[in-house]
């Protein structure tokens, strides 16, 4: 999952730690489950840092949000702001098989389209890769990694179903 932290204030603001969540609704706070963590250096007023880390989905079926929270930093003036406002959206469901591999770009998305590692199509304007290791990247707010085990699941309207190492697209928005 990857994510930008901006410091919205007038001043430099201190080093922080950036902790990722998963909710059960789209409202991300630090009551959710946290799900990593990782440190963001010092910010001028109005710098942004990109950061990221890896993301496993549960292998239960459900709706699962994700995002982020920094942690409050010392003279800050609002710590209302410190929260994702847009969560990443994943819908687990079901269960696979096996498959194979390939390379390259597929072009646009289609229902029924296998994804083999190391394979893409775009859906929406956004690229959808199989990277292999049961693992694939949504560049919906930048590079999203999703790893996980056999089953479906749903990000953003896309339906994929995971057949060993293989994701077949089965709906598109």
């Amino acid at each position: 999952m990857r994510g930008t932290v901006r410091n919205r204030g007038t001043a430099r603001s201190a080093a922080a730690t950036l902790r990722y969540y998963r909710s059960s609704d789209a409202t991300i706070t630090t009551g959710d489950t946290q799900v990593g963590t990782d440190s963001v250096s010092e910010l001028s007023a109005s710098a942004t840092s990109a950061e990221s880390i890896p993301l496993t989905v549960p292998s239960r079926a459900g709706t699962y949000y994700y995002g982020a929270c920094v942690s409050n930093v010392s003279g800050e003036s609002n710590t209302d702001n410190n929260c994702s406002t847009n969560a990443l959206r994943v819908t687990v469901s079901g269960g696979g098989g096996s498959g194979g591999g390939g390379s390259g770009s597929l072009g646009a998305c289609s229902v029924w389209m296998v994804v083999r590692p190391n394979q893409s199509c775009r859906a929406g304007g956004e690229e959808f890769r199989n990277v292999g290791d049961g693992c694939f990247v949504f560049t919906l707010f930048g590079s999203i990694r999703i790893c996980a085990d056999r089953f479906n699941f749903t990000v953003n309207g896309v339906r994929v179903t995971r057949v060993g190492n293989d994701y077949r697209v089965d709906t598109l928005p």
